[in-house]
Protein backbone atom coordinates (compact mmCIF):
# COMPACT_ATOMS: atom_id res chain seq x y z
CA UNK A 1 0.00 0.00 0.00
CA UNK A 2 2.75 2.13 0.05
CA UNK A 3 3.83 3.52 -3.08
CA UNK A 4 6.90 1.43 -4.74
CA UNK A 5 9.58 3.18 -3.21
CA UNK A 6 8.07 3.84 0.05
CA UNK A 7 8.43 7.57 -0.48
CA UNK A 8 6.76 7.75 -3.79
CA UNK A 9 7.95 10.02 -6.76
CA UNK A 10 5.88 12.91 -8.73
CA UNK A 11 2.35 14.53 -7.92
CA UNK A 12 0.68 12.41 -5.55
CA UNK A 13 -2.50 13.12 -6.99
CA UNK A 14 -1.80 11.47 -10.12
CA UNK A 15 -2.56 8.51 -8.54
CA UNK A 16 -5.66 6.62 -8.98
CA UNK A 17 -7.44 4.37 -7.25
CA UNK A 18 -8.32 0.47 -9.19
CA UNK A 19 -9.33 -2.07 -6.94
CA UNK A 20 -6.46 -4.90 -6.88
CA UNK A 21 -6.61 -6.93 -3.72
CA UNK A 22 -3.13 -6.15 -3.48
CA UNK A 23 -3.19 -2.64 -3.69
CA UNK A 24 -4.86 -1.75 -0.82
CA UNK A 25 -4.60 -2.64 2.76
CA UNK A 26 -7.96 -3.83 4.40
CA UNK A 27 -8.82 -5.60 7.57
CA UNK A 28 -10.84 -8.74 7.81
CA UNK A 29 -14.77 -8.61 8.42
CA UNK A 30 -16.48 -7.58 11.57
CA UNK A 31 -13.66 -5.89 13.28
CA UNK A 32 -14.37 -3.68 16.61
CA UNK A 33 -13.74 -0.03 15.76
CA UNK A 34 -10.63 1.03 17.59
CA UNK A 35 -8.98 -1.72 17.75
CA UNK A 36 -7.33 -1.94 14.64
CA UNK A 37 -3.42 -0.85 13.59
CA UNK A 38 -0.87 -0.95 10.92
CA UNK A 39 2.70 -0.08 10.69
CA UNK A 40 4.31 1.07 7.99
CA UNK A 41 8.49 0.06 8.04
CA UNK A 42 10.35 3.24 6.25
CA UNK A 43 13.94 0.50 5.94
CA UNK A 44 16.04 3.21 8.16
CA UNK A 45 15.52 6.17 10.13
CA UNK A 46 14.10 9.68 8.31
CA UNK A 47 13.40 12.78 9.17
CA UNK A 48 9.20 13.51 7.55
CA UNK A 49 8.25 16.61 6.38
CA UNK A 50 4.86 15.60 5.31
CA UNK A 51 2.56 12.28 4.21
CA UNK A 52 -0.20 11.38 1.94
CA UNK A 53 -3.29 9.59 2.31
CA UNK A 54 -5.58 8.31 -0.04
CA UNK A 55 -8.31 6.71 1.89
CA UNK A 56 -10.27 3.42 0.67
CA UNK A 57 -11.83 4.63 -2.46
CA UNK A 58 -13.81 1.55 -4.01
CA UNK A 59 -17.41 2.60 -5.56
CA UNK A 60 -20.18 1.67 -2.97
CA UNK A 61 -17.65 0.77 -0.33
CA UNK A 62 -16.22 4.45 0.60
CA UNK A 63 -17.73 3.69 4.56
CA UNK A 64 -15.05 1.67 5.12
CA UNK A 65 -11.99 3.91 4.29
CA UNK A 66 -10.69 4.94 7.76
CA UNK A 67 -12.43 8.26 9.44
CA UNK A 68 -9.98 8.83 12.94
CA UNK A 69 -6.91 7.00 13.84
CA UNK A 70 -4.09 7.99 16.45
CA UNK A 71 -0.67 8.90 15.02
CA UNK A 72 2.66 7.29 16.04
CA UNK A 73 6.27 7.15 15.50
CA UNK A 74 9.63 5.16 16.30
CA UNK A 75 12.93 4.92 15.41
CA UNK A 76 13.08 1.31 17.35
CA UNK A 77 9.75 -0.32 16.50
CA UNK A 78 10.06 -0.64 20.82
CA UNK A 79 9.20 2.67 21.91
CA UNK A 80 6.61 4.91 20.21
CA UNK A 81 5.43 8.58 20.35
CA UNK A 82 1.71 9.72 19.88
CA UNK A 83 1.66 12.32 17.39
CA UNK A 84 -2.09 13.27 18.16
CA UNK A 85 -5.34 11.82 16.27
CA UNK A 86 -5.96 12.50 12.59
CA UNK A 87 -9.49 12.73 10.85
CA UNK A 88 -9.37 11.43 6.89
CA UNK A 89 -12.28 12.26 4.54
CA UNK A 90 -13.74 9.79 2.95
CA UNK A 91 -13.15 8.91 -0.27
CA UNK A 92 -15.40 9.56 -2.97
CA UNK A 93 -15.24 6.21 -4.92
CA UNK A 94 -14.43 8.09 -8.13
CA UNK A 95 -11.21 7.32 -10.40
CA UNK A 96 -10.35 11.37 -9.50
CA UNK A 97 -10.06 11.22 -5.95
CA UNK A 98 -6.74 12.69 -5.02
CA UNK A 99 -6.24 12.27 -1.46
CA UNK A 100 -5.00 14.81 1.25
CA UNK A 101 -2.00 15.84 2.32
CA UNK A 102 -0.85 16.09 6.29
CA UNK A 103 2.27 18.09 7.56
CA UNK A 104 4.61 15.26 9.69
CA UNK A 105 7.62 17.55 11.48
CA UNK A 106 8.66 14.78 12.82
CA UNK A 107 12.60 13.67 13.11
CA UNK A 108 14.16 10.21 12.70
CA UNK A 109 11.67 8.10 12.49
CA UNK A 110 11.47 4.64 10.94
CA UNK A 111 8.26 3.34 11.88
CA UNK A 112 4.43 4.97 11.82
CA UNK A 113 1.89 3.13 13.26
CA UNK A 114 -2.02 4.32 12.46
CA UNK A 115 -3.60 2.77 15.50
CA UNK A 116 -6.76 2.82 16.97
CA UNK A 117 -8.72 2.88 14.00
CA UNK A 118 -12.11 3.79 13.15
CA UNK A 119 -14.22 4.05 9.94
CA UNK A 120 -17.09 5.49 8.23
CA UNK A 121 -19.32 2.45 8.50
CA UNK A 122 -21.82 4.03 6.76
CA UNK A 123 -21.87 2.85 2.87
CA UNK A 124 -23.15 -0.20 0.99
CA UNK A 125 -21.30 -3.28 2.39
CA UNK A 126 -19.36 -2.20 4.89
CA UNK A 127 -19.23 -5.80 6.45
CA UNK A 128 -17.05 -4.12 9.11
CA UNK A 129 -13.95 -3.54 7.64
CA UNK A 130 -12.17 -0.98 7.61
CA UNK A 131 -9.28 -0.29 5.19
CA UNK A 132 -7.34 2.32 3.12
CA UNK A 133 -5.36 2.70 -0.83
CA UNK A 134 -2.39 3.86 -0.46
CA UNK A 135 -0.10 6.37 1.60
CA UNK A 136 3.06 8.42 0.68
CA UNK A 137 5.98 9.30 2.97
CA UNK A 138 8.03 12.62 2.06
CA UNK A 139 11.25 12.47 3.90
CA UNK A 140 12.91 16.38 4.60
CA UNK A 141 15.94 16.62 2.22
CA UNK A 142 19.21 15.92 3.53
CA UNK A 143 21.62 19.09 4.15
CA UNK A 144 23.66 17.86 1.37
CA UNK A 145 20.71 17.96 -0.92
CA UNK A 146 19.78 21.70 0.33
CA UNK A 147 23.15 22.59 -0.34
CA UNK A 148 23.51 21.58 -4.17
CA UNK A 149 19.98 23.26 -4.69
CA UNK A 150 21.49 26.43 -2.83
CA UNK A 151 24.29 26.14 -5.06
CA UNK A 152 22.47 25.78 -8.60
CA UNK A 153 20.37 28.54 -7.58
CA UNK A 154 22.96 30.70 -7.03
CA UNK A 155 24.30 29.57 -10.68
CA UNK A 156 21.48 30.26 -11.94
CA UNK A 157 21.33 33.36 -10.16
CA UNK A 158 24.34 34.70 -11.41
CA UNK A 159 24.13 33.58 -15.50
CA UNK A 160 21.02 35.75 -15.74
CA UNK A 161 22.68 38.53 -14.04
CA UNK A 162 25.25 37.91 -16.76
CA UNK A 163 23.23 37.84 -19.20
CA UNK A 164 21.38 41.29 -18.49
CA UNK A 165 24.95 43.09 -18.59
Amino acid sequence: MLTSDGFGSGNPATFTNVYLPGDIWETMPYQVQGTNWIIFDLGASYDLASFHVWNLNILNYTGRGISSMTLLTSNNGTTYTNQGTLNLTQGTGSSDYSGQDFNAPWTNVRFVEFAGIYSFQNGGDDAGHMGLSKVQFTAVPEPASLVMMLGFGILGATLVRQRKV
